[in-house]
Formats: C-alpha cells, sequence, structure tokens
C-alpha cells in the first residue's frame, strides 16, 4: 500500500496522528505516549474493525518476505502478536509458554510487565511459574519492539524482576538482542518507572451508605423500579459499587442511553438498557442476575438492521465490566437473532482469515 492510502485509512481513528518519510509511516498513539513504525511497502492490507469496546479500529496485515504480523490500531491501544519463544532463547530445544496469547495489547503488556516487577520486589514470587512468567512478558515485549514501539517501562519492570529473581530461573540463555540492550539502556536512565497499574478503590462502604437521593440524582439515565427503603436495603447488602459507578460502566460510550433496574431482596434483578440511535430507531439490552450465585444472564439484545457502528461490541464491553465489578463469575447469553451471531464473532481477533492462522500457529 502507499502511505497515502495508509494514512486515508487511518482517518477512522482519530485520536492516532500519522506522518510519512518518503515510504516510511510512523503512527503515533499519544494515549500510549508511543509510536508505531513500519514500511508503507510491507502492509499488504488494512481493513476497518471495531475493538471489544466498540470503538473504530484498524487491523493491519504487514508482512515481510514469506512472513505476515497483524497489527490492530485503536485510538488508545496498539495490539500485536508476541514474537515466538525460540526468537528470544539461545538453544536448541523447543520452549513454548502455556498461557501465550495469540494477540497482546501494549497496555496488557505495560500491567503484566509491571506486576511482575512489583511481585519480585516484594518478595512474592511464584517460583513455579516464574520461567514462564519472563518468557512470556520478554515475548510481548519483542512483538511490539517488532513494530517499531519502544515500551521502555516494561523492560524496565521485567529487568527489576529479573535482577531479584533471575538466579532461580530455569531458561537457557537469551539470545544476544541489540534491539532489547538498547531498550534496557534506556530503561536504566529513568529516574522512576511509571506506573501502569491502576488502583481499583474498594467502594463497598460507599455502597453500604446509599441512600434514595443516590438514585434520584442519576435520573432519568438510571431508573429504579420500586425505588424504596427496601430497594436501598438490598442495594447495600449486594451490590459493592455505588449507583454512579454503576450507571457509567453501564452506559459507558453510549451517554444517551437509559436504564431501568430492579434489585428484589434475594438479590436477583435486572436491567433493561434503551438506546436511542440517530435515526429515531433505539437498540434495546436486557440482563438479569442473581448476585447470590454471582450470575449474570443476557437475555435480549435488539439492534435495528444496518446499525454498523460497533454497538453490539460496546453493549458487551460494558455488560462484562459491570459483570466484574459486581463481583460476578459468570456472564451467559440466551439471547437469540442478531446477539447470538454477533457474539459469535466478537472477541475473535484477528478478523482476517490468514492473520487468524497465523497468530494461532504460534501459539
Amino acid at each position: 500500500m502507499t502511505p497515502d492510502e495508509i494514512s486515508a485509512a487511518l482517518t477512522i481513528v482519530p485520536e492516532v496522528r500519522a506522518t510519512a518519510l518518503q515510504n516510511r509511516m510512523t503512527v503515533h498513539v499519544p494515549a500510549l505516549g508511543d509510536s508505531v513504525h513500519f514500511v508503507a511497502d510491507d502492509v499488504r492490507r488494512v481493513r476497518p474493525i471495531y475493538a471489544p469496546d466498540g470503538a473504530p479500529a484498524l487491523e493491519f496485515a504487514v508482512g515481510a518476505g514469506a512472513e505476515v504480523w497483524p497489527l490492530i490500531i485503536t485510538g488508545t491501544d496498539v495490539v500485536f502478536q508476541p514474537v515466538s519463544p525460540d526468537t528470544v532463547l539461545d538453544t536448541r530445544m523447543r520452549y513454548s509458554v502455556a498461557e501465550m496469547p495469540p494477540l497482546v495489547a501494549y497496555t496488557e503488556m505495560l500491567r503484566e510487565a509491571e506486576a511482575q516487577g512489583r511481585r519480585a520486589q516484594s518478595g512474592h514470587i511464584d517460583y513455579d511459574r516464574l520461567a514462564g512468567t519472563f518468557l512470556l512478558v520478554r515475548c510481548f515485549i519483542l512483538g511490539a519492539a517488532r513494530f517499531g514501539l519502544r515500551p521502555v517501562a516494561a523492560v524496565g519492570w521485567w529487568d527489576r524482576a529479573w535482577r531479584e529473581a533471575g538466579d532461580d530461573v530455569f531458561l537457557p540463555p537469551w539470545r544476544p538482542d541489540p534491539l532489547w540492550d538498547g531498550l534496557l539502556a534506556e530503561a536504566t536512565q529513568l529516574p522512576d518507572l511509571p506506573s501502569t497499574l491502576s488502583a481499583v478503590r474498594d467502594e463497598r462502604p460507599d455502597a453500604a451508605r446509599v441512600e434514595v437521593v443516590d438514585f434520584q440524582r442519576l435520573e432519568p439515565g438510571l431508573s429504579v423500579v420500586g425505588l424504596n427503603d427496601e430497594f436501598v436495603a438490598a442495594w447495600r447488602r449486594w451490590v459493592p459499587i455505588t449507583p454512579a459507578t454503576f450507571h457509567a460502566t453501564l452506559t459507558r460510550g453510549v451517554p444517551d442511553a437509559t436504564a431501568d433496574v430492579a434489585l428484589y431482596p434475594d438479590g436477583g434483578g435486572n436491567i433493561d438498557l434503551w438506546i436511542p440511535l440517530s435515526d429515531g430507531r433505539r437498540a434495546f439490552l436486557q440482563t438479569s442476575f442473581v448476585l447470590a450465585d454471582r450470575d449474570l444472564a443476557i437475555d435480549e439484545i435488539r439492534i435495528p438492521d444496518r446499525v454498523g457502528n460497533g454497538l453490539f461490541q460496546r453493549l458487551m464491553f460494558n455488560t462484562e465490566q459491570l459483570a466484574a465489578l459486581l463481583g460476578l463469575r459468570r456472564v451467559t447469553l440466551r439471547a437469540t437473532g442478531i446477539g447470538a451471531y454477533a457474539l459469535a464473532r466478537v472477541g475473535v481477533y484477528p478478523r482476517d482469515p490468514e492473520l487468524y492462522q497465523v497468530t494461532r500457529d504460534l501459539t
């Protein structure tokens, strides 16, 4: 592809900035403070897709010679394929990591690297998993570096853990890698490594003190079926988050949506979410839950025909996020029709058949 064609495709992701120097492309992702680099001639094809949260994204097939790699760029993240362990270990023996994902996001790589570094520094080391974790994160980092990304903070956290526990790691030597050495040299110059782990605030004390007025403030965006002292008592007993967080999570990305919520003393209840569309029609999502069983079900989804704006992915993403905040273990689908069909595809990345097979061959 040409730089102009790639730049035109990237206009659907307005948060990123693309520049071209002759045939070399740079795509800066401000949310990451990092940039993707590739040669335009290496891009075999690109297709618009939707990220799991419903945001527009681009999926690239980038090849060099006989190889081809997936690259997904969203407004806030970059997703890529980890490198094979064979490329980082200096041995003829074949090593694999049981938990190696076919794709990893830049933000996930940062979180895992920092978590590993902090665990090692605190002395909380799982020696049974130690070698696999070091190998996994190093494959993540070099997968990012393949596209010119420079995750210096991730290398710094990895190195902290390695210096703390490396003598107890049963792995072959690492292959000499000037690229890794350069990233490590940058990391050692940082006075402090930035933290990417966002602390999750424990809202249970606040949720246990909610009053009727806390729900009234959210109307009409969030309406309670039978708002009375019995409902409030049930919320205090069963729900570990505040009404504001509940509503914000449920309607993230669809701010004009309105929700009706019912909650009963035994911890059961349901949510009806209505989403107005620009053409006057409405989409609908209905879920039911049993908090005592830690289970949530998607009972009905109605999305009008020809609504191709990532709405289904957004609703699924919000539902899963809400279920996690509620401490639920399982989200099941009972809906039929468009919802069941769409769910069969959601989370399946890359969309490109060749790239999909390439990523599965690695794992």
